[in-house]
């Protein structure tokens, strides 16, 4: 007998469209990587299996004999961990549309294009990085800036926010800072 294929809730990470799909997704139709968001039941509620500590990490993961939890000690120091279904509300199904592969094109090019002046900006720092050579705090904290929003930025899962942090950052380097 077959297993069931179970309905699983995806976001592209580029154009943020969100769909649903019974076979395993690498690539959305606008060519952006996605991410699974769990697994979706009949009433389209999205749930996700982690895996936890049967009681809390003081217990499970403890050395000592006293144990003053609700288990009594049957988890203490077992390090046991249980599987636990979180519930993360409903599924937003949407269509990749025109509107959305414009958007994930331009967070790549937004995004390119931020990461490309950045090289350009430190190609001689960004090497000494790499040689773990002394760089001057002023410029390895510009680096380190850059970096974190860079990130940030990546991270985002709303459009318009991604890119106006990396709209920011180009503004910070201007082709005249190069």
């Amino acid at each position: 007998m077959e297993a069931k294929k179970l309905l699983t809730y995806y976001r592209c990470e580029e154009c943020l469209t969100t769909f649903t799909s019974y076979d395993k997704v690498d690539v959305c139709s606008c060519d952006g990587p996605v991410e699974s968001l769990g697994i979706v039941r009949k009433d389209m509620t999205v749930y996700e299996e982690k895996e936890r500590c049967a009681c809390d990490a003081r217990c499970t993961n403890a050395c000592g004999p006293l144990c003053n939890c609700v288990c009594g000690g049957v988890n203490h120091g077992t390090g046991k961990m249980i599987t636990v279904i979180v519930e993360k509300g409903k599924a937003k199904v949407k269509e990749v549309n025109q509107e959305a592969i414009d958007k994930a094109n331009d967070f790549r090019k937004a995004k390119q294009e931020a990461w490309d002046r950045y090289e350009n900006k430190y190609k001689e720092n960004i090497e000494k990085e790499k040689n773990r050579e002394w760089l001057d705090r002023s410029v390895w904290l510009e680096m380190y800036n850059f970096k974190k929003d860079y990130k940030k930025a990546i991270k985002m899962k709303v459009h318009g926010k991604r890119m106006d942090i990396l709209n920011g950052l180009l503004r910070n380097y201007e082709y005249h800072d190069l």
